[in-house]
Order: structure tokens, then sequence, then C-alpha cells
């Protein structure tokens, strides 16, 4: 390995739960690889120091590896968020933490990338959770101020289309074993009261 001068260096570099690169600044061809990197990505060693880092980032454009650019604008150090693409054309998020060091007299870059699918899908939640609570307190704030029929159904509707970001969403009326749809995106119909009302997405 070239990252890994010693025993101890080598174990902690192919144990690492980061993936772990080692670039050529002037070429962009990743020098080592840490198993790491070939578990996530799915890769052997062997395909990936015949690869550029740029044939496995997104990149900024099509002449320049992003991670190279970023951490020369940066004064050799950066932290960024990138998206991965794996062997199978599949992609990750990470986060990328990068530096510039100097190897055999050839400057390279030192690139740990963590996967932060499960970060990102918790913040969505959160942020998910969070807009739920808006929309049903302003729901309930504007379904305080009306009893008219043709108003709530227009609430709700409205609501729904906030919260679950459906296409399309209809409110249906069920009397015993037949239902009709008696309020859409666009229209409803208020020719019958309902006596019960079903939500559909």
């Amino acid at each position: 390995l070239l990252i890994a001068r010693t025993h101890t260096e080598r174990h902690h570099f192919e144990h690492a739960n980061d993936l772990i690169f080692m670039i050529d600044m002037a070429t962009g061809r990743i020098m080592d690889a840490n198993k790491q990197a070939e578990i996530v990505l799915g890769y052997s060693r062997a395909e990936l120091i015949r690869l550029s880092i740029s044939d496995i980032e997104l990149p900024v454009d099509e002449n320049d590896s992003r991670i190279i650019k970023s951490t020369r604008a940066t004064a050799g150090h950066i932290i960024l968020e990138q998206v991965y693409r794996k062997k199978d054309g599949k992609t990750i998020p990470v986060e990328t933490s990068a530096r510039i060091t100097e190897h055999k007299g050839r400057e390279v870059l030192l690139s740990f990338a963590r996967d932060i699918t499960q970060r990102l899908s918790a913040m969505q939640a959160e942020a998910d959770e969070k807009r739920f609570a808006e929309t049903l307190r302003d729901s309930t704030a504007q379904l305080s101020k009306t009893l008219n029929l043709a108003d709530v159904l227009d609430i709700v509707v409205q609501t729904i289309e906030k919260v679950v970001h459906s296409e399309s969403v209809n409110i249906m009326m069920v009397e015993g074993d037949s239902a009709k749809v008696i309020r859409n995106l666009r229209k409803y119909d208020l020719k019958t009261q309902p006596k019960s009302l079903a939500i559909s997405t």
C-alpha cells in the first residue's frame, strides 16, 4: 500500500469506516484505496487504481474533479458533501474531508469519505415532521373559522397535498356499499351531503 508505511498504519487504513483514497493531484488518478472503498463502491482495489476520482464522483464539469478543484480553492483542506457513483451505477451521498499532502515528491490528495445516506434520511424525516405539524396547525386554525362544507373540503384537500405531495387527492362519500368522489384537486360536488368521508391519495 502507498498510504500505509507501517503495519499499524496499514491496519487502521484497511479497517477504517470511511472510504479512503490517495489521489494524484496532477492527473486525478486514484493511486490507492482502502477496503471500505471496495465494499461500498463495488470495485476491487485493482479496478479502483485504474480509475480517476472523476469516474466515481459526480463532477462539477466535464474537465475537472470536484474534490480536486474545491481543495485547491481552499488552501489545501476542505469538507464538502458529494455524490459517488458505484460500479453498478447507483449513487450514494457522502461527506468528504480532503487535504493536500506530498508523497514521493508528488502532490497528492488524501480523501476520507463517509456515507451519509442515513443522516440525510433522518434530516428529511425531521423536516417532513416539522412541515406536517405546521400544516396541521394552520389547517386547524382555518377549520375553526368556518362551518361551510365546501370550505372544509377545500382545506382538507389542500392540507393533504402539502403533507403527502400526491399528484391527486380525492375525498369520497361512502354510503353503504357505494362510494362517490365529492372533492378532488379541482372540483367538488355538493349535491348530496355526505354521511361519512373517506380520503384517498
